[in-house]
């Protein structure tokens, strides 16, 4: 049966797809396994993914749900994204604002090589990418390459997924005004967040998704107070929670909660 679900997917794929995410795609990435490289058509140009179920989850974040919608009054807002991935950020960025400036980071070789692809694929303008990990210092650092989304920073890891990248401290970068800052980077964004205190005031969106990592103490509280001080208010969604925690913890990986948390100012 799955052989002529696959037979027909291929038969039909240049039939249905639309310039989003067509039902064949749907269907090719519920039956590709986790983490086999692939490629589907997305707003009109090929875009290559590293982990199908990855994908579909950032998709529905960002085309369905929209999370990172915002409202400028300029036609080219300043954007810095850490922690692109494969560009899908990127994507819904220029949907709305086709002449948008976005410096993004990703230090993930085998991510990256897919990011530039999907860039130069997609023919976005403004775009300068970068395949260092946002961090407090500048020095090489240990990462763990996961494939997919989890991809993380951590210094005591061993094994063949571990490799050294280069880090770019986030605060050297922001000495100008940023529109949006985006920090989705697998449980850095605390240090990262607290050597960038004193200069949040140049950001006037900051989107920052938390980490709660299981064998290390929770960092939610003073991530809010910092950005609290930094003059922001905030809103926060669930990305990931147990449904029934006092029945026991299921982490995914190594987490145990993640959340969305949205800062903006109120004037």
């Amino acid at each position: 049966m799955e052989k002529l679900i696959r037979v027909i997917a291929r038969n039909l794929i240049f039939v249905l797809r639309g310039k989003g995410l067509g039902l064949i795609d749907k269907l090719r990435l519920k039956l590709n396994g986790r983490y086999t490289p692939m490629s589907v058509k997305l707003f009109g140009s090929k875009l290559l993914l590293s982990d199908a179920a990855s994908f579909v989850a950032m998709y529905e974040e960002l085309f369905i749900k929209n999370i990172y919608a915002f409202n400028s009054d300029k036609k080219d807002p300043l954007i810095i994204d850490c922690g692109a991935n494969i560009g899908l950020g990127i994507a819904s960025y220029k949907r709305v604002y086709p002449s948008a400036r976005v410096i993004a980071f990703e230090p993930d070789n085998g991510i990256f090589e897919m990011l530039k692809s999907n860039v130069e694929a997609a023919g976005y303008s403004h775009v300068e990418i970068v395949k260092k990990a946002i961090w407090i210092s500048n020095e090489p650092l240990k990462f763990v390459s996961d494939g997919g989304l989890s991809g993380r920073l951590d210094e005591g890891a061993l094994g063949e997924k571990v490799i050294t990248v280069e880090a770019q401290r986030l605060k050297e970068i922001l000495n100008q005004p940023v529109d949006l800052l985006k920090i989705d980077i697998e449980g850095a964004e605390h240090a990262v967040i607290k050597d960038c205190a004193d200069s949040l005031g140049q950001v006037k969106l900051l989107f920052v998704e938390y980490h709660s990592d299981i064998n290390e103490p929770q960092q939610l509280q003073d991530i809010l107070e910092i950005i609290t001080k930094a003059g922001f208010r905030y809103h926060i969604q669930e990305a990931y929670v147990n449904q029934q925690p006092f029945l026991g913890i299921k982490p995914m990986l190594h987490m145990d909660l993640q959340l969305n948390i949205f800062a903006y100012r109120s004037n």
